[in-house]
Parts: structure tokens; C-alpha cells; sequence
């Protein structure tokens, strides 16, 4: 939903008041990790709160190093070949008009960089190559 947005708020008896938008609704809300499966008089849904921030390292563990969000390449803080430690800062992204950091996952030595400062990334798009050492 992009102009849209929840919000919950406590009710007794186990329901909630939903607002969606200018909709306000009595509903069950049932979480399931980000799911949520929320049943109403009018009908029910499954809605999901995805926060791409959140995953931003789950394909890091490959060795692999992913942008969280779309947005432009700032700078490379390791070059090809560099050893790297886990935790260490290795590119900075803008999204958002917010910089990230995106950091090593493990140690290893940094194999390529697939992109160059002031590139535009896809959310997903492989920034680098991490081989572990």
C-alpha cells in the first residue's frame, strides 16, 4: 500500500481497531513473523510488513553482498584483493535519502566489485564478491 497505511491498536476481548487509511475497522489480527492474517466482518486479508533493512544481510552469508533497497552506489571502503574483517564497513549506499553501510558478514578477501560509485543498484543486486579466507 503505498499511500496507505496500518495501524493497530489494543482492543479487549482479543479484536482489534484496525485503521486502514481512513477505514476503521473491528478485526482478529493473527502474527506470524511479518505475516498478518486479519479477519473482519467485511471480509479477511493477509497483509505482510516487509522491511528490506532487515533482511539486508540473509544473502551475505554466501559470501555474497546484496543492496537492502534501490538506490546509488556512494563508494567502495575495500578495493579487489583487500583482506577484510567480519563487521567491517565495505560500501555505502544512499536510499532513501538515508546513506547504509553495508558491511562484511565473515572475514575474507574481497574478490570483485561489481559495481562502480554513483551506479544505481535494484534492491536485491549483487554489490561485491566476499570469498571467505
Amino acid at each position: 500500500m503505498s499511500d496507505r497505511h496500518m495501524r493497530l491498536a489494543p482492543c479487549p476481548g482479543c479484536a482489534r481497531h484496525v485503521r486502514i487509511g481512513e477505514a476503521r475497522l473491528t478485526a482478529t489480527v493473527h502474527a506470524h513473523g511479518e505475516d498478518y492474517a486479519v479477519f473482519t466482518a467485511a471480509g479477511s486479508a493477509l497483509l505482510s510488513d516487509h522491511d528490506p533493512l532487515r533482511h539486508a544481510g540473509a544473502a551475505a552469508a554466501e559470501g555474497r553482498l546484496t543492496a537492502p533497497m534501490p538506490g546509488k552506489v556512494v563508494g567502495f571502503l575495500a578495493r579487489v584483493g583487500d583482506r577484510v574483517q567480519r563487521g567491517q564497513a565495505l560500501a555505502v549506499m544512499e536510499a532513501m535519502k538515508m546513506e547504509h553501510t553495508i558491511s562484511a558478514p565473515h572475514d575474507g578477501v574481497v574478490e570483485e566489485l561489481l559495481y562502480a560509485p554513483g551506479d544505481q543498484v535494484a534492491e536485491g543486486g549483487e554489490l561485491l564478491r566476499l570469498k571467505t579466507a
